[in-house]
């Protein structure tokens, strides 16, 4: 595993606690349960991130026709 996605999975861990447990918020946790949807969606995200992060997912390869094959022609009208 590289050393940079390990050492981005904990810096967003780390940035995502920091915000849970900040007391600035976009929407005050005074209102209940809605003023929590902030703290919880910045949380979800940051695990999503990680989850990428540290899976080793890969995006998938283009086909591409080797150099030695000719591309298929249309049919001429």
């Amino acid at each position: 595993m590289e050393k940079k996605k390990v050492i981005g999975a904990v810096a967003t861990g780390v940035i995502a606690v920091l915000w849970g447990a900040s007391p600035v918020d976009i929407i005050p946790d005074v209102l209940g349960p809605i003023g929590f949807a902030d703290d919880a969606a910045v949380l979800i995200a940051a695990a999503a991130i990680i989850w990428k992060l540290l899976s080793g997912a890969k995006k998938p390869a283009v086909a591409e026709v080797p150099a030695d094959q000719e591309k298929p022609t249309p049919p001429a009208v």
